[in-house]
């Protein structure tokens, strides 16, 4: 077996495991995906803080986890995911804000004893990872309110299948008809083909499971593809960006043939703010009518 043929076999296992993480996560016990988001949370901001080390920076990695856990636990009591919590969830959620706003006074004044030569690059390297990786995590979560009463994975398996679904198509166009570069000093391998037919795809899949899954029109879930396809690919390039200037192929080593958690989930981190903001617009629009 040549090494090219046993990489791919690796990359297939791996990602084998994570679509059925990603399942169990979404379809079955709301417990399952809690854990998978606080997993996705404090895995993804480990390599961030990693990332910012690697550039010189020493951002504080026990607040900034800690206030990274605390928001995701927020997100979890305003999609009302626990059964176990009582009908109103309001006071879980202000004494959770209240230690998030202890922890971040503590981010500042941790600085007067760490002797850190650069005090506001490592104040804002600790804010910049849990507002890049915890806040769309949350933003992940309240996608599951969609068009519902109440929470359901299904909805947010579903954004995540026009992630994917944007990711494959746009390698599959790119290794076909890719000529032209889209953003060689960044991506070198990412062509305007590529872009082209990963967007159009995640608009048709995205029209297709809001006409046969979800039950929602299909020009509204073609527009909401379009703009997952848009802000994902926007998040795979600020990802890659990072690497770039610090001359990493990898943010980590987690899941084999894949990389590390921002590798993998990239794109998310962009179009899932994205994906809920288009979201609040649009049953706002139409509240008015």
């Amino acid at each position: 077996m040549n090494d090219k043929t046993k990489n791919l076999l690796i990359r297939t296992a791996s990602a084998a495991v994570l679509l059925a993480v990603v399942l169990l996560a979404t379809l079955t016990n709301i417990h399952f995906y809690a854990l998978f988001a606080l997993g996705l949370t404090i895995g993804s901001l480990w390599e961030f803080y990693g990332m910012c080390r690697k550039a010189g920076y020493t951002p504080n990695r026990v607040f900034g986890l800690a206030i990274a856990v605390l928001v995701m636990l927020i997100g979890l009591l305003a999609s009302h995911t626990l059964p176990y919590l009582p009908s109103s969830t309001l006071p879980y959620t202000i004494l959770i804000a209240a230690a998030v706003v202890f922890l971040s006074v503590m981010v500042f004044v941790s600085q007067l004893w760490r002797g850190d030569q650069n005090p506001i690059a490592n104040i804002s390297a600790t804010f910049a990872g849990v507002t890049y990786i915890a806040a769309p995590v949350v933003a992940m979560t309240l996608l599951g309110l969609i068009n519902r009463s109440e929470w359901n994975g299904e909805n947010i398996l579903a954004y995540m299948i026009i992630v994917w679904t944007n990711d494959v198509f746009a390698y599959l166009f790119g290794i076909t008809f890719g000529r032209h570069k889209m953003c060689p000093s960044i991506s070198p391998k990412k062509s305007w083909e590529g872009f082209v037919g990963g967007v159009v795809s995640a608009c048709v899949v995205s029209a297709a499971i809001g006409a046969l899954w979800l039950n929602i029109p299909p020009v509204l879930m073609g527009f909401w593809g379009v703009v997952i396809a848009l802000s994902g690919v926007a998040g795979d390039l600020v990802e890659s960006m990072f690497k770039r200037s610090l001359g990493l192929k990898d943010s980590g080593n987690i899941m084999p043939g894949h990389g590390g958690f921002l590798d993998r989930f990239d794109a998310l981190f962009l179009s899932a703010p994205m994906a809920l903001v288009t979201v609040i617009i649009w049953n706002f629009i139409m509240n008015l009518q």
